[in-house]
């Protein structure tokens, strides 16, 4: 799809009496949509590793993915995108078994 993600503001934040502040988050609060998302980016990569990865032999010899340095080379780009989308995660979305916002862990755990 060629959408944007969702804007990353909590519903509470869409409606304001200034109207240069409506759909705006307080920086201090983290909105509930980015969990949703950082999974959306997930998935991107994750269709990109079907559409090649675990593509059927017939498409990938139509669309020129042979041979053994095609396959590094794939898995190496891939770990690439990985580990950007990881670093991209923010601080209140990354894994801390000891979280206090209920929210929040649960995020974290479908995210992880």
């Amino acid at each position: 799809f060629d959408l944007d993600f969702p804007v990353e503001c909590d519903d509470e934040y869409w409606d304001h009496p200034d109207p240069s502040q409506r759909f705006k988050q307080p920086p201090n609060k983290p909105s509930y949509i980015t969990g949703f998302v950082v999974l959306l980016k997930l998935y991107q990569v994750l269709t990109i590793v079907l559409r090649t990865i675990y593509a059927i032999n017939k498409s990938k010899i139509v669309l020129g993915f042979v041979g053994q340095q095609w396959e590094q080379h794939t898995v190496a780009e891939l770990d690439s995108a990985l580990n950007k989308w990881v670093d991209s995660i923010p601080e209140h979305l990354r894994w801390d078994p000891n979280s206090e916002n209920v929210d929040h862990f649960q995020q974290s755990v479908a995210i992880y």
